[in-house]
């Protein structure tokens, strides 16, 4: 038997003109959609970015500061002023984990203003390395005006948000499944996601439309089912829904559509 569940599975009659009948079921894809844009963007929210920048207005000054920001640079959180840059160095302290402890390494950056660290917690030690390097060929070359060193805290991650987007906008993509009756076609077909054909039938061998009804322990649901002359049932949903309002509209409207008898209610 059948399953039973207490939302209503549909169709509903959503147009009707010109020998032209569409009945769709409600579409899960965009709520679906919705939680996962609002997912990809409350990630979005976790990616921190600091970033240090250093300005060379004459030869004698050097302005450094450090920017961080959430959201890939779109949040500011802090900026520290540290002036005249006068050391970087690779600092490191060791952190532990259910693998054992382990290093991670970051920039300490020392300004006539202010001491502070770049925020960079990388275990590539050679990286950190190599950003110190850059700074320091910085500040021994007069000749380069600015400098920048940037690190993104979880951009390593950001296939997370990128794959919530994606499948996102693919559910927004998808058509609902949906029932056509076309009198100039003299045909009822089924359509399911993106318009692909999953049932068709002749309207002239459709007889009756009946609602079966199903009861359960806990809950009765409600199918609409077409009937055909050779006595074939060709429901429209295959699980049954609690909603009997929704399902004598559908009903009905398919049955005023093609003159067909009196919609029933039928025990299953």
């Amino acid at each position: 038997m059948a399953g039973i569940v207490s939302f209503d599975l549909g169709p509903k009659p959503t147009h009707r003109e010109n020998g032209h009948l569409v009945l769709k079921c409600p579409s899960w894809e965009r709520p679906s959609a919705i939680v996962l844009l609002a997912l990809s963007c409350l990630w979005l929210g976790f990616i921190s970015n600091n970033r240090l920048t250093c300005d060379r207005p004459d030869l004698s000054t050097i302005n450094c500061q450090v920017v961080r920001t959430l959201g890939v640079n779109l949040i500011p959180r802090e900026t520290v002023r540290l002036g005249s840059l006068t050391t970087v160095q690779v600092v490191s302290e060791t952190r532990s984990s259910d693998d054992g402890d382990f290093l991670v390494y970051d920039l300490k950056l020392s300004g006539t203003e202010a001491v502070t660290r770049l925020g960079l917690d990388t275990v590539d030690e050679a990286r950190a390395q190599q950003m110190a390097e850059a700074v320091q060929r910085f500040l021994a070359n007069p000749a380069r005006s600015s400098v920048t060193i940037q690190t993104l805290s979880g951009w390593g991650f950001l296939w997370v948000p990128l794959g919530l987007t994606s499948l996102a906008i693919a559910l927004l993509r998808r058509k609902p499944h949906r029932f056509e009756f076309n009198r100039l076609m003299g045909k009822m077909q089924a359509l399911g996601a993106n318009g692909r054909l999953k049932q068709e039938l002749w309207l002239r061998e459709i007889q009756s439309v009946v609602i079966e009804q199903c009861t359960g322990e806990d809950l009765t649901g409600y199918s609409v089912v077409l009937l055909t002359q050779q006595g074939d049932r060709h429901p429209l949903t295959e699980t049954y829904s609690s909603n009997l309002e929704s399902k004598q509209e559908a009903a009905e409207a398919i049955r005023a559509f093609l003159g067909l008898p009196p919609v029933e209610i039928k025990e299953v």
